[in-house]
């Protein structure tokens, strides 16, 4: 028997005797290519056994290129796992200002147990971490990218997929109608015959909403006709999200007349009833806009004095039953 240097292995037949080729080993993708006659004289002086790329992976201790009267040859079994990732967002849209979260899959399709399976998840730009919690036998770190891992093998089957849920935060910010995307990667130890599917991707919608509320104030209470009355009008964002363009509406009561109105920092007022105060940008959690409107309370008046200011934004507001307030 002859050792080659291409995976083969070659016996020498004589033309004489016995002149039969036994065979007492099998390697995965092995072929023939010559044929002994056994008990005759072979047509053939070689006969050659060709192993397939990779499965010749001892020929016990001897080099190509020796004659040896016996060998081993150990086929190699390679285990494979063919993993398959997915992600998932929720919710879709997610209003700024507010938390959302994503769960990453990683799935063995088999046919072997998975070592050292990994889900890795960048968070997209512009999102802040808040926590990552694995399925059972995980571990996570705190951070964007967040990698998580799972020392035990994962056996095959949907039933025991590891995941991932991941939370994150979107700024109050965000412009409304941004898109967030995200790519997550699953990775194991095992051989992957199809690592096409290792990643998987999702896009987030950003939405705003922002929770406006006023309350409004007078003084002095009661008033004497024919002096002044003042009005503070405050208005709030409760969030999530910044509130875009807000306005402070008042209508001055029937027997007032407007002395002045002033509003706080970056804001503008007409000069008529009814009196509109707005702010251009944002008002954002930490703001607070006022309105402090001054009337001349007719010498005529007997009546009681009430009224109403409305607070608006251009941001969608989802309970507007506080954006109103009366003094009366």
């Amino acid at each position: 028997m002859f050792i080659t240097g291409d995976g083969g292995l070659g016996f020498d037949v004589s033309a004489t005797g016995n002149a039969y080729v036994s065979y007492n080993f099998a390697a995965p993708g092995a072929e023939r290519s010559a044929n002994g006659v056994p008990n005759g004289v072979s047509n053939e002086r070689f006969d050659r056994l060709n192993l397939a790329t990779g499965a010749l992976t001892s020929v016990g201790a001897f080099p190509v290129g020796t004659d040896v009267l016996d060998i081993s040859v150990q086929s190699a079994v390679v285990a494979a796992a063919e993993l398959s990732a997915t992600l998932t967002d929720t919710p879709d849209p997610v209003n700024a200002g507010s938390n959302f979260s994503y769960t990453a899959t990683a799935t063995n399709n088999g046919p072997d147990p998975a070592a050292a399976v990994s889900i890795t998840l960048p968070l997209p730009a512009g999102t802040a971490f808040v926590s990552a919690t694995p399925s059972a036998g995980g571990v996570c770190n705190a951070a964007s990218p967040v990698l998580c891992t799972w020392a035990a093998a994962t056996a095959t089957g949907a039933a025991n997929a590891r995941s991932v849920v991941v939370v994150a935060s979107v700024p109050a910010n965000a412009a409304a109608g941004a898109v967030l995307s995200a790519t997550t990667a699953v990775a194991t130890t095992t051989n992957d015959p199809t690592p096409a599917n290792n990643t998987a991707t999702t896009t987030t919608t950003v939405g705003a909403s922002a929770d406006l509320a006023i309350t409004l104030t007078d003084t002095p209470d009661p008033v004497t006709a024919g002096t002044s009355l003042s009005y503070l009008a405050t208005l709030t964002n409760l969030g999530p999200s910044d509130a875009q363009a807000t306005t402070i509406t008042l209508p001055l009561p029937a027997g007032t007349t407007l002395v002045s109105a002033t509003p706080s920092a970056g804001g503008s007022c007409n000069a008529a009833s009814p009196v509109v105060c707005s702010w251009a940008g944002a008002t954002t959690t930490a703001d607070t806009r006022t309105a402090t409107i001054v009337a001349a309370v007719s010498s005529a008046q007997t009546a009681g004095l009430s009224a109403t200011a409305t607070a608006s934004a251009s941001t969608t507001d989802p309970t507007p039953g506080n954006n109103t307030s009366t003094a009366a």
